[in-house]
């Protein structure tokens, strides 16, 4: 409840990589969040090198 209430919008990032460590904690809670009807139909992106980022962006 307090990650909740506490939440805020982040617009500036560093430019440092995410650990390794940090990433599949991260990919973990996300695959075990509940999805609309059951359904889990989700799929992760993950860019490491920015230039290729930037060329898939959705932008």
């Amino acid at each position: 409840m307090d990650a909740i209430l506490k939440r805020r919008s982040i617009r500036k990032f560093l430019d440092q990589p995410i650990p390794e460590e940090a990433l599949e904690k991260i990919l973990r809670a996300g695959m075990a969040a509940p999805s609309a009807g059951g359904s889990a139909e989700w799929e992760f992106v993950l860019f490491a090198d920015p230039k290729k980022k930037k060329k898939r962006s959705w932008k």
